[in-house]
C-alpha cells in the first residue's frame, strides 16, 4: 500500500480498499442524517404554526398534514438508514479484518530479524496489530460523524443567522477553540497510550501465566497465584492512572469550553423573545430553532470534542501502523528453501565480529572456525557465550557484521536466501509446537515435499530413527491426531514427546548440514546420549554441528570448539581437550556422573 502524508487520507484509503461501495454508502448517509436537524428546524416550526393557526381557525386541519408527513420521514429515515448503516459497518469491517490481517502477517513474516528482538520495535508492532481493523473502523465512522456534525452544525446557523445572526456568528466562533482542546487532547491520550504500552506487556505476560494452559502445574504446585496477581494488579493500575490522570485531565478542560457554548443558547432564548414578542419570528420558529440550539450545544459538548479526541488518536495510531508497515524487509523472508539443496564443502568463519543492534557489547569478537564436509562438530560453552548468535549468521537470519563467512570459499552475501535456507536442517533448543496432526507437525520439516508422492517414506523414516512409532500407537487416530487443545479432540504431549517431534523434523529436512541447537534440553542425560549415537550412526559421512553447554554430544565429535566471550578459546577432540585440562575438562568433569 501507498502511504500519504496526511493520515487521514491513509484511514480513508485503507477503508476504501476493503468495499468502496459501502463505504461512500455509509458517508452519503452521515451526511444526509447531518442535514436533517436543519430540515427538522423547518418542518417542527412549519408544523407548530400550522397547528396555531388551525387552534385558532384559520387553516383547516388537512394543513397540518404535509408538515407532520416530513416530520415522520425525516424521523424514519433516521432510524431505518442508522440500521442499515450499522449492518454496513459490520460487513466493511469484516472485509477491512480480512485485508489487514493478511497485510499485517505478511509484513511480520517479512520483517528483518532485528526488528523482532528490538524492544522498541516490539512495542511498535503489540500497539498496531492489536484488532487495526477496529481502530481503523472506528476512526472511519468518528470522521464520517465529525462531517455529519459540522454539517449540522454549518445548517443550524444558516437558519439562525437569518434570524439572530450574531448569534449563528458566536457559535461558529467558539467551535474553534473546543476544536484545538480536543486535538490536543487526543495527541495527549495517544502519548499516555504509548507511555503505558510497557505495562500492558506486563500484565497480559502475567495475566497469560495465571490462566494459561502451559503454567498450570506450576501454578498450583508453587501457588504463586497471589503474588502474581499483585504484580498484575499493579502495572495494570500503573497503565489505568496514566490513561485516567490524562483524559480527566483534558476532559476538565473541554468541559468548560462546552460552558461556554451552553450561555450562548441561553442567550439565542433571551434574544429571540422580543422579536417573538414583536411578531418577527413566529412561535414555531422560536420553540423549533431554540431546542435545535440546545439540542446542538449538548452535541458539542459531549459529542464534537469526543470525536475530534477520538480521530487525533486513531490518526496517530495510523501513523503507528504506517511506521510498523515501512520497517525494512528481508527479502528473503518469506522464500522457500531451495527445491535442490546446497552442497557443503566448507564453512569458514573469518575473525567475525558481532554485536546485536542498539549495543555496544560484542557478542561474537575476532570469532574464527571452520567446518568440513562429512565431519561432527560440537560447539560448548556457557549460556550467552555467542553459540546460537554464530548460528543466526550462518543462516542470514542477521547481515550485518565485520569478518568474513565463507560457504565453500564463497562469500555468504553471494548465496541466495532460498540457498542458505536449503543448506541447514536446524533443530532449536526453542522449537515451536505446531498444533496440527502429528504428521504435519513432521512434513513441514520439508515444505518442498509435503505433498510429493514418496513423502510418508521420509516420514516413516523420521518417525523409525526417533522411535516415535510407540507414540503413535497410542494416538485416537495414529499420525493423524491434532496436537494440542486447539481441537476439541487434540491431545496435548509432554515436553519431550514434542522435543521428539521437532527433532524428527530435522530428520525430514533434506539440508546437508545437521544444526542441534541445544535440542535436549527436555530430556533426561541418558535419553539424550542415546540419541546423539543414534545422530552419529544416522549421520556417518555427514556434517552436524550439536551446540550445547551439556556434553552428552562431545565424545561422538570429531571436533569441539570451546567458546569463551565471543571467540574460540579451546578446539581438539574430546580426549585431547581433556588432558588440556581447561575450561571443557573442567565442564565435562562436573557433568561427568549424569552420562558415565
Amino acid at each position: 500500500m501507498k502511504f500519504k502524508k496526511n493520515q487521514f487520507l491513509n484511514v480513508v484509503s485503507f477503508v476504501l480498499n476493503s468495499s468502496k461501495s459501502l463505504v461512500f454508502a455509509v458517508f452519503f448517509q452521515k451526511l444526509i442524517v447531518g442535514l436533517i436537524p436543519a430540515f427538522m428546524v423547518i418542518s417542527i416550526s412549519k408544523f407548530i404554526d400550522t397547528v396555531l393557526s388551525v387552534f385558532n381557525n384559520k387553516l383547516d386541519i388537512k394543513n397540518v398534514y404535509p408538515a407532520l408527513f416530513s416530520i415522520i420521514v425525516l424521523l424514519f429515515f433516521s432510524l431505518l438508514s442508522e440500521k442499515i448503516i450499522y449492518f454496513a459497518n459490520i460487513k466493511i469491517t469484516n472485509k477491512l479484518r480480512i485485508n489487514l490481517s493478511s497485510l499485517i502477517f505478511k509484513k511480520y513474516a517479512s520483517l528483518e530479524y532485528k526488528h523482532l528482538e528490538a524492544p522498541e520495535t516490539t512495542d511498535l508492532i503489540l500497539r498496531c496489530t492489536m484488532a487495526p481493523e477496529t481502530n481503523l473502523m472506528t476512526t472511519f465512522e468518528n470522521i464520517c460523524n465529525f462531517f455529519s456534525l459540522v454539517l449540522t452544525v454549518l445548517s443550524v446557523v444558516v437558519i439562525v443567522l437569518s434570524y439572530v445572526w450574531w448569534v449563528g456568528i458566536l457559535l461558529i466562533v467558539f467551535c474553534i477553540p473546543l476544536f484545538r482542546i480536543a486535538l490536543k487532547s487526543g495527541k495527549a491520550n495517544y502519548q499516555a497510550n504509548v507511555e503505558v504500552t510497557n505495562y500492558n506487556k506486563k500484565y497480559l505476560y502475567l495475566s497469560e501465566v495465571l490462566t494459561g494452559r502451559n503454567s498450570v502445574e506450576e501454578r498450583y504446585l508453587f501457588g504463586f497465584e497471589e503474588l502474581l496477581n499483585s504484580k498484575w494488579k499493579d502495572n495494570f493500575e500503573k497503565a489505568r492512572k496514566i490513561l485516567f490522570i490524562t483524559e480527566f485531565k483534558w476532559f476538565a478542560k473541554m468541559k468548560s469550553g462546552s460552558l461556554i457554548m451552553s450561555v450562548i443558547a441561553l442567550i439565542t432564548t433571551l434574544t429571540a423573545l422580543p422579536a417573538v414578542y414583536d411578531g418577527k419570528i413566529s412561535i414555531g420558529i422560536f420553540i423549533a430553532m431554540v431546542s435545535t440550539v440546545y439540542a446542538l450545544v449538548n452535541r458539542m459538548a459531549l459529542e464534537f470534542t469526543t470525536l475530534v479526541d477520538n480521530i487525533t488518536k486513531g490518526l496517530y495510531y495510523t501513523s503507528d501502523l504506517q511506521e510498523f508497515l515501512n520497517l525494512s524487509e528481508d527479502e528473503g523472508a518469506m522464500v522457500k528453501p531451495s527445491a535442490k539443496p546446497l552442497q557443503l564443502e566448507k564453512i569458514e568463519f573469518k575473525d567475525v565480529s558481532f554485536k546485536y543492534p542498539n549495543t555496544d557489547k560484542y557478542v561474537l569478537k575476532n570469532f574464527s572456525l571452520t567446518i568440513e564436509n562429512g565431519k561432527h562438530y560440537a560447539i560448548v560453552g556457557i549460556n550467552g557465550a555467542g553459540k546460537t548468535t554464530m548460528v543466526k549468521l550462518l543462516t542470514g537470519l542477521y547481515k550485518e557484521f565485520e569478518g568474513q563467512i565463507l560457504i565453500n570459499q564463497k562469500n555468504i552475501s553471494e548465496y541466495t536466501p532460498a540457498e542458505l535456507k536449503s543448506l541447514c536442517s536446524i533443530a532449536y533448543q526453542d522449537f515451536s509446537r505446531y498444533e496440527t496432526t502429528l504428521n504435519k507437525n513432521i512434513a513441514i520439516g520439508n515444505i518442498n515435499k509435503m505433498i510429493a508422492e514418496n513423502a510418508e517414506e521420509d516420514f516413516n523414516k523420521a518417525v523409525e530413527l526417533l522411535e516415535l512409532n510407540e507414540l503413535i500407537d497410542t494416538l485416537p487416530q495414529k499420525s493423524d491426531t491434532h496436537l494440542g487443545k486447539i481441537k476439541k479432540d487434540g491431545v496435548d504431549l509432554s515436553g519431550g514427546q514434542w522435543q521428539k517431534i521437532a527433532i524428527a523434523r530435522l530428520f525430514n529436512n533434506p539440508g546437508a548440514l545437521k544444526i542441534l541447537d541445544e535440542p535436549t534440553a527436555a530430556l533426561d542425560p541418558i535419553t539424550e546420549s542415546k540419541l546423539y549415537e543414534k545422530f552419529e550412526k544416522v549421520f556417518k559421512g555427514k556434517t552436524t554441528l550439536f551446540i550445547s553447554h551439556r556434553l552428552g554430544s562431545t565424545k561422538l565429535a570429531n571436533v569441539i570448539f570451546v567458546i569463551n566471550d565471543g571467540k574460540v578459546q579451546e578446539k581438539g577432540n574430546h580426549e585431547e581437550l581433556m588432558n588440556l585440562n581447561g575450561t571443557y575438562s573442567l565442564l565435562y568433569k562436573s557433568q561427568r556422573s549424569w552420562y558415565d
